[in-house]
């Protein structure tokens, strides 16, 4: 199993047939109200 697995466990999703190939950081905004996104890029296995 990937660290990238251990993605989906902790949003509680325990779908096997998802398989996540990518997770990155976003920040949309400005000044205090900037807010930081994780992105998760997945698929169906």
């Amino acid at each position: 199993m990937s660290q990238l697995d251990n993605t989906l466990k902790l949003l509680g999703i325990t779908d096997t047939n998802i398989q996540v190939f990518g997770t990155r950081q976003e920040f949309h905004g400005r000044g205090s109200g900037r807010k930081k996104y994780l992105v998760i890029q997945a698929e169906l296995t």
